[in-house]
This record gives structure tokens, C-alpha cells and sequence, in this order.
């Protein structure tokens, strides 16, 4: 147990560093590059158990559930062509660039594959690591250095000094109501992995909240501090999946990392314009709409700018139901 408070504080210690230094995403990446780093460079005894990681994945998934709204349920209709079209040109684009990385850096088509498409850091990384004979270090660097360009530049490209770091309003407590969701999101992902789901601790939760929205049944919500709670487990337990004997990426590797993210982004821009010209909205919202970063991050970004957040969380939810519900589970089948 003194092992596993060991690797907790340390992870709050990298939320404070990247609180005090700007730094995006801290409750993240924050634990994520210090739990990392402390075990690489240290005799530190950091443990971590798999039920932790598999708690912040339920949270994240409870939480991401709830912005399936009725006024997101009332704008799929006229929307849903769109994002086919638009999100099987990224994806489609995000195959070919996984082509070429598997190509020129040597290494398999599906390590690259995860690598390359625009999902979720904490699902994509859990996804390679429930898989042999994927490489989880290249596919952990690959998004990471997507996510930094990403958050990072999102809010210079749209000229906005005013972003946030959680799309959540006010912090519930936690309530009886709070802990049934939390075993009804329990119960999903042990009924998710018995049906061969890919990451069924974050899926399996996020399709039962769906279901509550749209049957408009009464729930309790995921507050700010269990989200962060969330995002703080599931980076400690990446971070220390990153061995250092897994680390020692090439060359090659590291180059494209930073290519295939900047790639994307351009992509993203130019189907960016189109969409924008396509529905006679904003630039802005159009950009943020496809953008390969999180779901919190782009509609956090959306709302501080006066987007349209209902239309960002479409597209960006939407690509996820597509990415998870599709193109994983034909992965998941083509490696087996």
C-alpha cells in the first residue's frame, strides 16, 4: 500500500509542477511525465495497480457520457453525414500516415495504426497495452507529442488567451447517487470485457450514460475533482508502463512523432475551412469541430471563445463512437 501512496504523491507533484508552469492537460500529463521520469531516474519503489487505472477509465467514461445532451441528440440528424464524411477523411488520411510510419521507421502496421489515429491519449494508450504485440511506448510518444502541439497551439491558431482546463460546471459531491453510477459503470465494464470491447472500462460506462440521456432518465454526475481524479490515476499508470527498457525509441521514430502530428493539424485545417465554408459557421468552430485533440480540451477551448460547443462535441463525440466502435474492433480482429 506505501507503495502505491508513493506513486500518488508523486503523481499530485507533477499536477502542481504543470499548474505552476502553464503546462496543458496537468492532471494528465502531469503525473503521467513525473511518475515517468521518477522511475527512470530513480530507485524509487513506484507500484501501481490495474484496478486504479481501470477506476479512472470508468470516471472518464461516466463523464464523457453526460455530453451526449438533448440539444447534441437533437443536432445528429443533420449533422451525422457530415461527420461520416469528414471524419473518414481524417481517419482515412490518419491510415495512410500509419502506412508510412510502419514503412520507414520499421515497425508493424498496427502499432502504427493506434499511433497514428486521432483518439483519445489515455484510451489509445490502455487499447496498445492490452495488446502484445503492440508497441505501447511508440504509441504513448506519438500522442502525447500530438496532445502538447495540439493544446498547445489551439489557442494561439484561434487567438484566444482564455482556455480552461475542464468543460465541467460546478463540483458535485459525492453522493449516494454518485457511487450507484459508479457501480452501474462497474458492472458495464465487466459486461464490456466479456463481450471483447476494445477498452471496455471507458467504453461500456460512456454507452450506458448515453442510454440515460436519450431515455432521459435521471442520473447523478461526475464532479471536476473525480474527473481530475480520474485523469490523475490513468497518467501515473502510463507513466509507469514506460520502461526504461521500452524507451529507447529511434531516431526515425522521434522525427515522426512531430511530423505525423504537424501533418494531421494541416489536414485538420484545411477540412477545418471546408466544414466552415460547408455550414456558414466560424472558422473557429469548424477547426475545434475536428481537431485531433481531447473532447474536454477542444470544447473547453469552444466555449471560452463563444463557439458552438453543441456542434464541437458532435463531431469530436461522434469520432469516438467511430474510432471505438469501428475501427478498433477491426483492428482488435485483424491482430488476433
Amino acid at each position: 500500500m506505501k507503495y502505491y501512496v508513493l506513486t500518488f504523491c508523486s503523481g499530485l507533484l507533477g499536477v502542481w509542477l504543470f499548474h505552476v508552469l502553464h503546462l496543458p492537460i496537468p492532471w494528465m500529463l502531469g503525473p503521467l511525465f513525473t511518475v515517468f521520469l521518477l522511475q527512470f531516474f530513480t530507485p524509487l519503489p513506484l507500484r501501481w495497480h490495474r484496478y486504479f487505472r481501470d477506476i479512472g477509465l470508468i470516471l472518464v467514461g461516466l463523464s464523457l457520457g453526460d455530453y451526449f445532451t438533448t440539444e447534441v441528440f437533437q443536432a445528429v440528424p443533420s449533422l451525422l453525414p457530415k461527420i461520416f464524411i469528414l471524419n473518414a477523411v481524417l481517419i482515412s488520411f490518419s491510415v495512410v500516415l500509419a502506412y508510412v510510419t510502419a514503412k520507414w521507421c520499421h515497425i508493424d502496421f498496427a502499432t502504427a495504426l493506434v499511433a497514428s489515429i486521432p483518439g483519445g491519449l489515455s484510451q489509445l494508450v490502455i487499447f496498445a497495452e492490452e495488446r502484445q504485440s503492440i508497441h505501447v511506448s511508440i504509441v504513448t510518444y506519438f500522442h502525447v507529442v500530438r496532445v502538447i502541439l495540439v493544446v498547445s497551439l489551439v489557442p494561439l491558431l484561434l487567438s484566444t488567451n482564455s482556455v480552461q482546463h475542464n468543460v465541467m460546471q460546478a463540483a458535485n459531491p459525492v453522493t449516494l447517487g454518485t457511487i450507484l453510477l459508479l457501480v452501474i459503470g462497474y458492472i458495464a465494464m465487466r459486461i464490456g470485457t466479456r463481450l471483447r470491447m476494445p477498452v471496455p472500462a471507458f467504453l461500456a460506462p460512456l454507452f450506458v450514460v448515453l442510454l440515460l440521456n436519450f431515455f432521459a432518465i435521471p442520473h447523478a454526475y461526475i464532479s471536476v475533482e473525480l474527473v481530475h481524479l480520474a485523469q490523475l490515476f490513468v497518467g501515473c499508470h502510463i507513466g509507469l508502463s514506460l520502461t526504461r527498457k521500452e524507451m529507447h525509441l529511434s531516431k526515425r521514430l522521434l522525427a515522426m512523432g512531430v511530423v505525423s502530428a504537424i501533418l494531421l493539424m494541416i489536414v485538420t485545417l484545411v477540412t477545418g475551412y471546408g466544414l466552415s465554408v460547408w455550414y456558414d459557421i466560424s472558422f473557429a468552430t469548424a477547426f475545434l469541430s475536428l481537431a485531433p485533440g481531447g473532447l474536454d480540451q477542444m470544447s473547453v477551448i469552444a466555449l471560452s471563445i463563444g463557439g458552438n460547443v453543441a456542434f464541437v462535441t458532435v463531431f469530436q463525440l461522434f469520432r469516438i463512437l467511430i474510432i471505438y466502435s469501428i475501427v478498433l474492433p477491426a483492428l482488435q480482429y485483424s491482430i488476433k
